[in-house]
């Protein structure tokens, strides 16, 4: 008798191992955000993200390359996304595994409109975007967005910055002085 009951309990122990742990709403919705805002542009849900986010979809969840939802946003051009989770306080200056802020993102990607709501628009408690951030290849938003050719995207971002650091970025930038638009 005791055998078996010892036998019951190592099987419901040995299933338990192997059970998924329950993933929490919340941590559920930020990996639904995480794979919706992933998506490039046309084939993501503008409607699905911003309706996760508002059901509480985690914001601090990552992809696991350290992107979260506010960095995938900013890389795939998702501006309503990108402004919904501003909305939620995010840490605006929050890096992947390269050390890329959103700003970063968005200027080497070319995304005008992400840009211009960073710089112009956003005035939060948690501060603003910092344009002399240097990720790990010691490049900053103005470098990244003149060596990729986004000359008025690197305009926008250089009154900014203070003059050594954009002094620095010019040269980062591979010789493409953009002089900026004042």
């Amino acid at each position: 008798m005791f055998i078996i009951y010892l036998g019951e309990k190592i099987q419901n122990a040995c299933r338990k191992a192997f059970e998924k742990p329950e993933v929490p709403e919340e941590a559920r919705l930020g990996n639904e955000l995480i794979a919706e805002v992933s998506k490039p542009v046309g084939e993501c849900s503008i409607a699905k993200c911003i309706s996760l986010i508002a059901d509480g979809a985690r914001l601090d969840m990552d992809n696991g390359d350290h992107k979260t939802a506010f960095l995938l946003a900013a890389w795939h051009g998702h501006t309503e996304v990108f402004k919904a989770i501003t909305d939620q306080g995010v840490n605006f200056n929050q890096t992947d595994e390269l050390q890329n802020t959103a700003m970063m993102i968005a200027a080497e990607k070319g995304h005008g409109d992400i840009i211009d709501f960073l710089i112009d628009e956003v005035h939060h408690e948690k501060g603003r975007p910092d344009a002399e951030m240097k990720n790990y290849h010691v490049d900053t938003a103005y470098s990244l967005a003149a060596r990729e050719g986004h000359q008025a995207i690197a305009a926008k971002i250089a009154p900014r910055m203070g003059e050594n650091a954009l002094a620095a970025a010019k040269k980062r930038s591979k010789g493409r002085d953009i002089t900026p638009i004042i």
